[in-house]
Parts: C-alpha cells; sequence; structure tokens
C-alpha cells in the first residue's frame, strides 16, 4: 500500500539527524563565539538521533522491548523540547523558565509511559505532549506581538505539525482504527513522518537564520547603549565645565569685589564721610548676599549630584514661610521699586520637605527680581488643587523666548542672560529648582511673553506617600 515501509523511514530520518549534527558542529567550529544555545540545539539533534536510531531496530523486531520503547519516547520528547527551547528563547527574554517547565513536562511524560507500560498509551501521550510543546512554539513564534516573518514561519510551521500529532493521537481512541492498522504502519504515521523529515532540515536552518537576527538586535541593542553613554558623556563633561565655570568666574567676581571695597575703606583716604562708608557698607552687603546665595546653591547642587539629598517632610504653614522669605529680599525689591503681592491663604498648610521649598521660592523670587524692570510688579500664588499645592510665581519682566523656556533646566545648555539692570547669574538656581521639585515628587513649568513677563509655576503633592517612605 505504502512506497516505503518503516525501517526506510526511520532511516531516512536518523541519516537526516546526522546530517544536521555535522552541519552544526561544523558551524560551531568556524564561529567559535557563538553562544551555547547552539550546543543545546546539537544535543536536541543527538537525543533524536538516538530514537530513530533505536526505531530501525523496532521495525525490524531486532529491539523490542519495554527499556528500549521507554529510551526511544524519552529521547524523542527530550529533543523536541530542547530544539524547540533553542528557537523559542531567540524570541523570548524569561528564557530559563520556559526551560525548566518544558523539561518538567518531559520528565511527566517519562513518569507517565514507566507508570502505564502500554503500547497505546504511549502512542497517545507521546502525540499530545510533543503536540502541546509545538502548540507552545506556535504561540510563542506566531501569535505574541513584534514578531518578525521569520518566527512567524516557524511558529505556522510548528501549528501545522500539532495538528498532526493531535490526530494522530486521537485517532487511536477509534477501535476501527486500531483494527486497520494492526498490520500495517497507520497512514497518520506517514504523513507525521514526511513533516518530522521536512523540520530536520528546516528547523536548524530556520535557528540559524534567527539566530542572525538576534546577533543583529544585540548589535542594535549595543549601539544604542553606547550612544547612550555618549550622550550621557557629553552631559556630564559639560555639567563638570559649567561647574568649573561657576567657581573660577561667577564665585570669583563677587568676592573679589568684596574684597576691592574692603582694601578700598583701608587705603583711600577720600572715604571720610559716613555717607560713603554706607554706600561701600551696602555695596559689601550686596555683593556678600549674593556670594553666599551662589555657594549655597552650589553645596546643594553638588549634593544633589552625588545623590546625598533626602526629603525631610514636615507639616507648616505656607503663607509664614512665604513671608519670611519675602523679607530676605526687601532691599533687592526697594532697590528696583518692585511692588509685590501676595495671595496665599494664612489657613493653608503644607506637608513636604521645607528647606526644598524654600530654596525654590528663594531661586525662583531672585530669578523674577533679576528681569523685572524698575517699578515692575511681582504677585506669589498658592493655592490647593485636590491633592496638590501650586505656587505661581508672577512677574512683569522682559519675557522670554519659546526655545529659551526648553533649555531653562538643563544646565548644558544655560547661557547666563544680564538682568534689567545688567545682573549678572549663572543659571544653577533654576537648574536647583528643577532637581529639587523632582525630588518633591513635583515639577516646573514656565509661562512666558516677551516683554510682558514669565510665570513659574510650582506644582508639588500635599504629603505623597513616596516622601513619607523617604522620610522613614
Amino acid at each position: 500500500m505504502y512506497q516505503f515501509d518503516a525501517f526506510t523511514i526511520h532511516s531516512i530520518l536518523f541519516i537526516g539527524n546526522i546530517f544536521t549534527i555535522l552541519f552544526l558542529l561544523t558551524y560551531r567550529i568556524i564561529h567559535p563565539q557563538q553562544n551555547d544555545k547552539l550546543l543545546i540545539y546539537i544535543l536536541a539533534k543527538f537525543l533524536q538521533s538516538v530514537m530513530w536510531l533505536i526505531y530501525m531496530f523496532d521495525s525490524t523486531r531486532a529491539v523490542q522491548f519495554t527499556l528500549s520503547r521507554i529510551i526511544s519516547d524519552s529521547s524523542h520528547v527530550f529533543g523536541i523540547v530542547l530544539e524547540l527551547y533553542c528557537l523559542i528563547s531567540l524570541a523570548k527574554t524569561d528564557s530559563k523558565k520556559l526551560l525548566s517547565t518544558l523539561l518538567s513536562i518531559s520528565a511527566l511524560f517519562t513518569l507517565s509511559i514507566i507508570i502505564v507500560n502500554t503500547e497505546l498509551f504511549e502512542i497517545v501521550t507521546i502525540s499530545y505532549t510533543v503536540g502541546g510543546i509545538l502548540l507552545l512554539t506556535w504561540y510563542e513564534m506566531a501569535i505574541k506581538k513584534n514578531t518578525s516573518k521569520m518566527r512567524r514561519v516557524v511558529g505556522w510551521l510548528s501549528f501545522s505539525i500539532a495538528i498532526i500529532q493531535f490526530a494522530r493521537g486521537s485517532a487511536f481512541f477509534s477501535q476501527s482504527y486500531i483494527q486497520s492498522i494492526k498490520n500495517d504502519i497507520d497512514p497518520l504515521y506517514y504523513y507525521l513522518a514526511v513533516a518530522l523529515l521536512i523540520i530536520t532540515f528546516t528547523y536548524p536552518l530556520l535557528f540559524m537564520v534567527l539566530q542572525k537576527e538576534n546577533d543583529a538586535l544585540l548589535i542594535q541593542e549595543i549601539d544604542k547603549k553606547l550612544s547612550d553613554q555618549n550622550k550621557e558623556l557629553i552631559r556630564l563633561n559639560a555639567t563638570k565645565d559649567r561647574f568649573f565655570s561657576i567657581i573660577s568666574h561667577d564665585l570669583r567676581g563677587p568676592i573679589g569685589s568684596l574684597n576691592n571695597l574692603l582694601s578700598l575703606m583701608q587705603t583711600d583716604p577720600r572715604i571720610q564721610s559716613q555717607v560713603d562708608l554706607n554706600k561701600i557698607f551696602n555695596l559689601i552687603s550686596d555683593s556678600s548676599q549674593k556670594s553666599f546665595v551662589l555657594l549655597d546653591n552650589l553645596l546643594n547642587w553638588s549634593r544633589i549630584q552625588r545623590e546625598e539629598t533626602s526629603i525631610k517632610p514636615e507639616r507648616f504653614l505656607l503663607k509664614s514661610q512665604v513671608e519670611d522669605i519675602l523679607k530676605l529680599f526687601h532691599p533687592n525689591f526697594h532697590t528696583k521699586s518692585i511692588s509685590v503681592e501676595m495671595d496665599v491663604d494664612h489657613k493653608l498648610q503644607v506637608f513636604t520637605d521645607q528647606f526644598m521649598l524654600e530654596t525654590i521660592i528663594r531661586n525662583l523670587l531672585s530669578n523674577a527680581i533679576k528681569f523685572t524692570p524698575d517699578h515692575g510688579r511681582i504677585k506669589i500664588v498658592a493655592c490647593q488643587q485636590k491633592s496638590n499645592i501650586e505656587i505661581s510665581i508672577i512677574d512683569s519682566g522682559i519675557g522670554l523666548k519659546s526655545e529659551a523656556i526648553d533649555q531653562l533646566f538643563q544646565l548644558e545648555f544655560t547661557k547666563t542672560t544680564p538682568g534689567t539692570r545688567k545682573e549678572k547669574g549663572t543659571g544653577l538656581g533654576l537648574i536647583l529648582c528643577a532637581e529639587f521639585a523632582n525630588s518633591m515628587g513635583g515639577q516646573i513649568s514656565v509661562e512666558s511673553q516677551i516683554g510682558k513677563g514669565s510665570t513659574f509655576r510650582f506644582t508639588f503633592p500635599d504629603a505623597p506617600p513616596e516622601i513619607f517612605v523617604a522620610a522613614d
């Protein structure tokens, strides 16, 4: 009825697996840098070769005892498991968990055929076990998202063979089918043999192609990581240059001015009147205040870079905190005749890090004063929005261009602009505001129009859970 007998079929499959092993070993020798999955694949084909070798002798009645069937069937399942694991693992990240699951299934199969020692049970069990593993391969390779065309080919090929396996296993539940094949090989076995012969050669080739795909993706990931690291190094280098620039120039300037004024008081005989002394004292006070603010920002920023900052939340009245900060800037408001308005509910309490909040408000106010012209206006507004607190500092200053807003909080792009009275700055204050805002779980946004002023809006959560954790 059929052109080939069982021995011929098993011999062809045995030779096919031996040829595949030799091909994979040759490839491994030529490309020794390949990972261990290729060795696992070679082991899988060896186990399948053992199976077909035993089937060859079994078909000639040379070997036909229980132990041979257990060894051949177990070799079949374990070989298929390892082969399909190698294919699936190329598209799956948690491959160790997958391997342990598949090996557990194989071990259960071997245990079951040892316990239930009948040929019919072995045929049905091996058909359903291998079919189930092939369906898993189909799902992982063809159904899941973000899969390549080659993976889908493997998936649908596995699905086709799984259907044949299930059909053959189900057929043995029919007594008429069993009677029809008593003196011959069952017809479904021929279809299965052809399918197995196809995958004997196609699966290894598909494995090699998928391995190449994975290598290409790995190279892309490495390139991306190197690119990201390079960008980070550029950012860190710019940060370092900016830091030294601040120390060498911006901090040196006010301290140098302070030193010159003190020397002038000591050596210049023309300074005699109280009016002259008051002017110099005012200049000294202004210079020392700028130095202190700058040095304080530098220290706080360096602590953030070394990740030495921690949130220490406490509950306090926001209005009294803002009033204390405004007192510090009273001389600055007076010098430029800036009117200040505060709209903060006297009952509004916040639960956050008081030092960080004070630093943010102080730096935003300092920035508003710098770019607000004489006789300008500054308004501080605070309100509660559900579980958040929003503080806005609104000025009638010179405003900002949209492209400048995007770079305000990036140290590598900070470019200081003189204030309305040629006041100098470093840009570090706004960087510090953004860093502290992020630490507090908040964010800063800016709205600005040239010639009309700017609004710096700072929103932060009122006692979020992560702050409590950090405080502990």
